[in-house]
């Protein structure tokens, strides 16, 4: 096992260790919670680009979002969340915009196929 290159991991990721092929794996831990010092009040979303809505859920969690932007530039979002669990906001916007996510090395990867 060769850990010369080392991992980093940033809040709300984990790392496991896959016995049968002796690698390290980066995940996101099961609950992900808010950093500390961040606002917990109501996220609230009128008509938001979906854009500044990843980025505030990213800048809440510290979790990368990572998405194509041509794929979301068209899709805005409408509504309120309060202390739902990251993955229930996460689901609540994919379900809105008609995307889905997927959690790869510690980071969320969003696929859309874009607003009209």
């Amino acid at each position: 096992m060769d850990l010369s290159d080392g991992m980093i991991l940033t809040p709300n990721q984990q790392v496991s260790y896959d016995q049968d092929k002796d690698r390290f794996d980066k995940t996101l831990t099961g609950q992900p919670g808010q950093l500390p010092g961040t606002d917990s009040s109501v996220l609230k979303f009128d008509s938001t680009p979906i854009p500044l809505v990843f980025r505030q859920l990213q800048d809440r969690y510290g979790i990368p979002i990572l998405y194509e932007e041509d794929a979301v530039s068209g899709c805005s979002l409408s509504v309120t969340m309060g202390k739902e669990p990251f993955y229930e906001k996460l689901n609540i916007i994919c379900k809105a915009i008609g995307a889905s996510y997927e959690a790869i090395d510690g980071n969320i990867v969003i696929t859309a196929n874009g607003c009209k």
